[in-house]
């Protein structure tokens, strides 16, 4: 074209030099396109596998989820990770898909060990008893192995009878090991069957220590069949084995054969011989106080009495805490008082008095503050919360005496317990009405977050994009159409300081996940500590305000008393600011874990920051799309084209600026005619031969013109019916084409484009289609990615919520029932703390009442030693005086 008109070409390189960006600069633009369009391939190779490695992992995981997580188990059961594995365990267990699968008995079994070696025994209780139905008989046995030990163990022996009735039936025909042996041993004797417990006993052989404690249950058992030789016998063999024996459980069984066979001697009346065994158990072992408490009695029986006494005074001052000191005591005093030794006898009476009696005292007002809060506000939990204002010995005691059971407490657990259970399901609903729970997939969590930096990759991409265009079509827009623009990449360019913020690589997403669970953890443990602390000052300041009550009601003065109401309401104070500090701490907990469930490791505002930017992304490239027609030949080449639609460009980039080149010739004649008129050296002659040449040259451009136009038309029809699509375009369409060709050609006389230029940007901008082709694949992709992982999301939500709502319902129904049942258990758990208050009350009543009467016993034993003793001098002085009488009567009658 420009070999044709030479002289376009001049002004063309001209505006070339002065307009076109340097060399280096076009290439440095063609080389981020190679860069980015081989990075939008890797992404699309990456993408193309997603399904297989994520989703399709996701699918085969969820095949594979029961065969793995119970390998997973068992591997967690190996390493002693018993919570870990129980927690898996019961998750897989309660999972509804797996109910049918032959498995779940193994396991269940897997859950009931865990369970049981994490000590949480009620739970494992259930699917042991579950289990022992099974028919599988080594099943059974197993699991009825592990009943009697939990019943054992806890106390809990109200179903042995059904447990070894199963056991018994399992092991016909089998034998028994020695641990199971030893456990129905136990259990035979707990349900009085002893002839068989001793049979059982006899089963386990050995030196183990299992062989030791069972031949220490069969003297045991002996013993109390009355065959008190073979007990005896028994209790010696294993004191004399176990004599050097060093470790602890070896050393307990010695202590406890030494304290048998000076039972079974005591017994026998052989009290020399009991005394010898009592004193061979070690004074650091915890039945120490009781075998000097019982070898007391025994040398009290062998009139030993100041060794008993000095024993007892040991007892009393080396084991304060001992069950058995109150009766030591006593039994000192008693002592003391059989020696005669009435002043010391009156001291360890009024020991007793002093040490038990305020507990006594306690006792028995709580009892009348318990009674008077039923009777003024009814049964409730908090006013059965008696034990609080108990001193800590007398609370101790209440808790020995009513044992490790107690109803208010497993009533206010089960409230606790259907209040947790109320608040998870309140929690999980509220995190299913979240638009993702990605985070609970953490298979599908990785490729969320590896698509999510593709997704970030691609959108910068675009962006790179959208500059490189805008380069391209700057010169192309008006100066409305820039301010327009600007606004628009304005708000990208801010948008996107917001979104380079972001975490941009997977591992970087995960590693901040990883940091939001750890803050998580932390938000936890600050709450239940502040928790802890509430409910500890609210404890203090409710037992402080009862007693207040309390000391009012009886009209008992207070001193101080503005004092104390004034400490009271800052302990209110405190209470309700510890009470904001733990609604904040809930606050930001469920913040932190709503922003865990809503995404990914996006926040919901950053989430809503990168979808902002895209939309301004996408609003910039439909801008620039609409003004790609600006430069001549610049639109998107159709595929289906190919090299003849760029030659019917370029046909029509050629007719066009040859018309232009004539129109600039037709309008230049004008002012040649203009000039002719004033040109002074012309006569009229040169004058009118310069105007018939002008005229015959416009003539000529016209017809010029008209002969392009037809031959361009003619040309492009050629071209166009070549490509075997002839174009279909109104009239309209094609005059709107042909007057922006026109304003290109305008712009490039005025030196604001060259066609050089144009065959650059044409390039670049044809190589930006083709990376953004690209690009669009690529983001299909992960938007399909993101589009099925969704799907996944959306199948589980519905199959948990559908769960939740079983849950729900269940929950529900609990609450019923125990709405229903709460004012029983109420009731039951208020006679149970009254019978356990009176059991302390009558035990140091019973103690106080001892003391009290050894003290009237000494005065008594006193004042007849001191009547004797008047007596025995009155009758000393009779006999005297009778003497004397005799004497005297007798000198009289001489």
């Amino acid at each position: 074209m420009f070999l044709r008109f030479p002289h376009l070409g001049v002004s063309a390189f001209a505006a070339c030099l002065v307009l076109v960006p340097p060399v280096t600069a076009s290439a440095q633009s063609v080389g981020d396109l190679r860069s980015s369009v081989e990075r939008v391939e890797g992404i699309i190779a990456d993408m193309a596998t997603f399904d297989e490695r994520f989703l399709g992992d996701l699918y085969i995981d969820r095949a594979r989820d029961f065969e793995r997580r119970m390998v997973e188990g068992r591997l967690l059961v190996d390493l002693e990770q018993h919570d870990a594995a129980a927690i898996l365990l019961m998750d897989l267990f309660e999972d509804p898909r797996h109910r049918e699968r032959p498995e779940r008995t193994e396991l269940q079994r897997l859950l009931a060990d865990s369970l049981y070696a994490s000590g949480v025994h009620d739970l494992a209780v259930l699917h042991y008893r579950a289990l022992l139905y099974e028919r599988d008989a080594e099943l059974q046995v197993h699991a009825g192995q592990r009943l009697l030990d939990i019943a054992l163990r806890t106390g809990r022996v109200d179903r042995l009878p059904e447990t070894l009735r199963v056991l018994e039936e399992a092991l016909q025909g089998r034998d028994a090991d020695d641990e199971l042996n030893y456990l129905r041993g136990r259990a035979l004797f707990h349900t009085g069957e002893r002839q068989a417990a001793l049979r059982a006993f006899d089963t386990v052989r050995g030196s183990s220590s299992l062989a030791e404690r069972a031949s220490y249950f069969a003297a045991v058992v002996e013993a109390a069949l009355g065959d008190h030789e073979a007990a005896l016998s028994r209790f010696r063999d294993q004191f004399t084995r176990l004599a050097d024996a060093g470790d602890e459980l070896a050393r307990e069984l010695r202590n406890l054969a030494a304290l048998g066979a000076a039972r079974v001697l005591y017994e026998q009346g052989n009290w020399t011989g009991a005394l010898g065994f009592y004193g061979r158990v070690d004074a650091d072992s915890r039945h120490f106080d009781r075998a000097l408490y019982e070898s007391s009695w025994t040398m009290i029986r062998l009139d030993r009495l100041p060794q008993a006494s000095r024993d007892l005074e040991i007892l009393a001052l080396t084991a304060l805490d001992s069950r058995v000191r109150p009766e030591a005591l006593l039994l000192r005093g008693e002592t003391e008082l059989r020696r005669g030794e009435f002043d010391s006898a009156v001291a360890v009476f009024e020991e007793v008095r002093a040490a038990y009696e305020p507990i006594e005292d306690e006792v028995r007002d709580a009892m009348g503050l318990l009674q008077r809060r039923v009777r003024e506000e009814g049964v409730t939990i908090e006013g059965l919360r008696i034990r609080r204002i108990l001193s800590p010995r007398a609370r101790d005691w209440l808790d020995r005496g009513r044992g490790s059971a107690s109803l208010l407490e497993d009533l206010e657990d089960l409230q606790a317990e259907l209040l947790f259970q109320v608040q998870l399901v309140e929690d999980l609903n509220e995190a299913l009405a979240l638009d993702r729970q990605i985070a609970g997939f953490p298979i599908l969590r990785n490729g969320w977050n590896l698509a999510l930096q593709y997704r970030m990759e691609l959108v910068a991409m675009e962006s790179s994009f959208l500059d490189m265009e805008r380069d391209a079509l700057w010169d192309r827009l008006s100066d409305e159409e820039r301010t327009r623009y600007r606004s628009i990449r304005n708000q990208r360019v801010m948008l996107a300081r917001q979104v380079q913020r972001l975490p941009s690589t997977a591992r970087a997403m995960g590693e901040r996940e990883e940091q939001r669970a750890a803050r998580i953890r932390g938000a936890e443990q600050e709450l239940f500590l502040a928790m802890q602390e509430l409910e500890a000052d609210s404890a203090r300041l409710d037992a402080i305000e009862q007693l207040v009550r309390d000391a009012q009601r009886r009209g008992e003065p207070m001193e101080d008393e503005e004092r104390i109401f004034g400490n009271l309401e800052v302990s209110r104070q405190r209470a309700a600011a510890r009470m904001e500090v733990a609604e904040d701490l809930r606050r930001r907990l469920s913040r932190l874990r709503a922003e865990a469930l809503g995404g990914g490791s996006l926040t919901p505002d950053e989430r809503a920051a990168l979808d902002a930017y895209e939309t301004v992304v996408l609003e910039e490239r439909t801008f620039l799309q609409q003004y790609r027609s600006r430069v001549r030949g610049l639109s998107p080449v159709d595929p289906g084209r190919g090299d003849a639609s760029g030659r019917v460009a370029r046909l029509q980039a050629e007719g066009v600026l040859v018309r232009r080149d004539l129109r600039q010739l037709l309008d230049e004649i004008g002012p040649i005619e203009a000039a002719l008129d004033d040109e002074q050296s012309l006569t009229e002659s040169e004058r009118s031969r310069a105007r018939a040449e002008l005229d015959r040259l416009r003539a000529d451009l016209a017809a010029l013109l008209e002969r392009l136009d037809d031959e361009v038309v003619a040309r492009l029809q050629r071209e166009e019916a070549a490509l075997g699509d002839v174009v279909d375009e109104s009239e309209h369409e094609r005059t709107a084409r042909v007057e922006e060709m026109v304003d290109d050609l305008i712009l490039l006389e005025r030196g604001a484009l060259t066609a050089a230029e144009i065959e650059r940007r044409r390039e670049l901008l044809g190589r930006i289609d083709e990376a953004r082709a690209r690009r669009d694949v690529a983001e299909r992709q992960v938007a399909g990615f993101f589009a099925a992982a969704q799907a996944v999301v959306a199948a589980e939500g519905d199959r948990l919520r559908i769960a939740l709502d079983a849950a729900t319902d269940e929950v529900i129904a609990l609450q019923e029932q125990y709405v229903v049942t709460e004012a029983v258990a109420r009731r039951a758990a208020l006679d149970q703390a009254l019978l356990a208050l009176a059991g302390v009350r009558d035990r140091f009543a019973d103690i106080n009442l001892r003391a009290n009467l050894g003290v009237l016993d000494v005065s008594w034993r006193e004042f007849e030693e001191a009547t004797t003793e008047r007596r025995n001098v009155t009758q000393e002085r009779i006999r005297s005086l009778n003497v004397l009488r005799a004497d005297f009567e007798e000198i009289l009658g001489e």
